[in-house]
């Protein structure tokens, strides 16, 4: 009772949705990250006012971000192994084209095996995944630009998104000025209580105008560096990369699958 009177009196509080532009009035009170990418243990904390469209329209590409997400190569735990079984049989489930688009190439194998010895790989260049990547970092991007600034994007507000690979996390080869604007990194957590699958971020803001820009990583997932509104030149940026608010009800892409021969295993 005591959780819903305080969500209750948030909702009071942010009465329209970060999501669309404040558009909508916010009905819910959305997790950012979402809790499908933690086992059972995500803490409490970063948690954002939406409406029933934008927090219902990303279920689709959380889902697939979630599955991505839950790889983790150093740790092989039970709760590890359960956690990515769970989110594996869940999207087989939903979207098993998804399952099939995320099947790698011969190439990505054996780039795979030799930067790892002993693991896989997933496809992430096919439409839909790499839409899902996409997507889910400009919900984030907007999260965490609302966490610094309590501000609501307007609607013509850019976001520029670019998702790191984990292969270059592995051969160091992000470009260290990503970093440049950015202070100290952060953690989910509540008092004691942090994940087991850690989720570390950082926010930086601009003096003379409300651009912000990001750097979070999950494990060794999946990396973001995030740039949002403000003044910010980003006629560079890829067409694809670029969002805007109430970019959240996107419909997911038709899937274009390939005819490419799973492997006999698959690990991680």
């Amino acid at each position: 009772m005591a959780r819903k009177t305080k969500r209750r009196q948030l909702l009071q509080n942010n009465r329209y949705c970060i999501y669309c532009g404040g558009v909508e009035k916010s009905t819910t009170w959305d997790h950012m990250p979402n809790k499908g990418m933690f086992p059972k243990d995500r803490p409490g904390g970063l948690e954002f006012p939406s409406c029933e469209a934008c927090n219902q329209g990303s279920k689709w590409f959380e889902d697939i971000v979630s599955f991505i997400g839950s790889i983790r190569f150093d740790d092989s735990s039970d709760s590890a192994t359960e956690h990515f079984d769970k989110k594996l049989a869940h999207l087989t489930k939903t979207q098993p084209e998804v399952i099939e688009e995320l099947r790698p190439t011969r190439r990505q194998l054996r780039q795979a095996e030799s930067a790892l010895h002993d693991g896989g790989a997933l496809n992430l260049q096919g439409e839909i995944a790499s839409s899902a990547l996409s997507l889910y970092g400009a919900k984030l991007a907007i999260a965490l630009h609302w966490r610094k600034t309590q501000q609501i994007l307007p609607k013509n507000a850019q976001i520029a998104v670019y998702c790191i690979s984990n292969e270059r996390l592995f051969d160091n080869s992000v470009p260290p000025h990503l970093f440049e604007l950015l202070p100290d990194g952060e953690e989910l957590r509540q008092g004691k209580n942090r994940s087991k699958y850690p989720f570390f971020f950082a926010s930086g803001k601009a003096e003379d105008t409300s651009a912000t820009v990001h750097w979070a990583t999950f494990g060794q997932a999946i990396a973001y560096n995030l740039f949002v509104g403000g003044n910010l030149d980003l006629t560079s940026v890829p067409a694809r990369q670029l969002f805007f608010p109430g970019c959240l009800q996107t419909v997911k892409p038709k899937p274009r699958l390939q005819s490419i021969p799973w492997p006999n295993r698959l690990t991680f």
